[in-house]
């Protein structure tokens, strides 16, 4: 886990975000004076295709959906969530679930909410265990 910059950390597992405050150096790359995160990205959000990192301004509208589709009766509903990824080639997420871990659920895009087991949502313990199926199996 040491090797997990503050970015990761927030995106994963939910720690505070840092409002990175980036110092240019002479001799160097870029620091934030606050955390001493240098701009890159640790393996652990290398996204496996088809998945991709999603811009905050879509997070926003995908965390809306998702939890316009999950109802009463659903694994999922009520409980604290956070958009990591989404599938290019389906309309899947992938969501941070507090108290569960993750979750990819395939949102049907409906006009209304729908009955649970809908959306359909996959669960995994870790992240490690969502990488490494995500990997073995492309989905």
């Amino acid at each position: 886990m040491a090797a997990l910059c503050p970015e990761c950390a927030h995106r994963l597992y939910g720690y505070p975000p840092c409002e990175h405050e980036m110092n240019t150096f002479e001799s160097g790359p870029p620091r934030c004076r606050l955390c001493g995160w240098n701009g890159a990205r640790s393996d652990f959000l290398r996204w496996p295709e088809p998945w991709v990192d999603v811009p905050d301004v879509e997070r926003a509208r995908l965390l809306n959906e998702v939890r316009r589709e999950i109802r009463a009766g659903h694994a999922l509903h009520d409980r604290q969530m956070a958009i990591l990824a989404r599938r290019l080639d389906r309309d899947d997420v992938l969501v941070r679930v507090n108290e569960v871990g993750y979750a990819v659920v395939h949102l049907v895009w409906g006009t209304t909410a729908e009955s649970p087991p809908w959306p359909k949502a996959e669960v995994f313990d870790t992240w490690a265990a969502w990488a490494a199926a995500a990997r073995a199996t492309g989905q």
